[in-house]
């Protein structure tokens, strides 16, 4: 017989999300993502009982999604041609195994519904997991060729994937992340970077715009004016370098090409 135990902490709003995201393919709105996000951290700690082997979500992620299908991923991610559109029909293809994998492993059953939250955590936590090595790899093949000059923890191995920087550019050290989330969840409520390599959604041209989100120390090493405004139009305000409030003080986000030409600048000086 298989129990579920689900954080306490999750509200009822929470656990909603968490099956809208299953049940809507991830297609959620800005305010529903948010709650979907605190809610899969709160899911870390929920656990699955199986006879008398309990087993916490975030180990089974680990133990049948991560350490199974990452390495591998990873390898085959950095042999194509176009990264992007490949790299996303390789995420897929793991991902239609999960559903069955659990099943394998008598962790998923269709006749007892609460197993559906540890799917939709795989799911979740997979997604997150290859898009963002999808983005990662795109950008160190990028710095490369754009002369860039930065040391990179090396993503095929495991250790290093979780090393407590993912770059390093003129000394200081960087994260690479696919979305400004990390600025409002738990995980990071002390930002542990110097800069943080990222996208930023522009409104009125309705797109992604890569971009850098820098401490101002950081972006006193590159230097140049800024104009005020919230997180959420600094996008639109682009190439203009925007300083944002954040909750531990002032941050700079800055277009990531004009980033790339003032670091460069700044390394040819040096």
């Amino acid at each position: 017989m298989i129990q579920i135990g689900l954080n306490p902490q999750l509200t009822k709003d929470e656990r909603a999300a968490i099956v809208r995201y299953l049940t809507q393919h991830g297609r959620l709105s800005a305010l529903e993502w948010l709650t979907a996000l605190r809610a899969f951290e709160l899911l870390d700690d929920s656990t699955v009982t199986v006879g008398e082997q309990r087993e916490a979500f975030s180990a089974i992620y680990a133990r049948l999604v991560e350490q199974k299908h990452a390495d591998d991923f990873i390898e085959q991610l950095l042999a194509l041609k176009d990264m992007q559109v490949e790299g996303e029909r390789l995420k897929a293809s793991v991902a239609r195994t999960i559903a069955q994998e659990l099943a394998d492993a008598g962790l998923y059953r269709r006749d007892i519904p609460e197993t559906r939250y540890l799917l939709a955590y795989c799911y979740y936590w997979w997604d997150a997991f290859a898009r963002g090595y999808i983005f990662e790899a795109q950008i160190y093949q990028d710095l490369q060729q754009s002369g860039v000059e930065f040391v990179a923890h090396n993503i095929r191995d495991p250790v290093e994937r979780r090393s407590r920087s993912d770059l390093i550019v003129l000394r200081r050290e960087g994260d690479v992340k696919i979305s400004p989330y990390f600025l409002v969840t738990a995980r990071t409520q002390v930002l542990r970077h110097d800069f943080y390599i990222t996208r930023l959604y522009d409104e009125q041209q309705r797109r992604y715009r890569l971009a850098v989100i820098m401490t101002e120390a950081a972006w006193r090493d590159v230097n140049g004016d800024t104009v005020s405004a919230p997180l959420e139009e600094a996008a639109r305000l682009f190439p203009q370098a925007v300083r944002v409030e954040y909750a531990e003080g002032s941050l700079i986000a800055v277009d990531y090409h004009v980033w790339k030409q003032r670091v460069k600048t700044r390394q040819r000086e040096e």
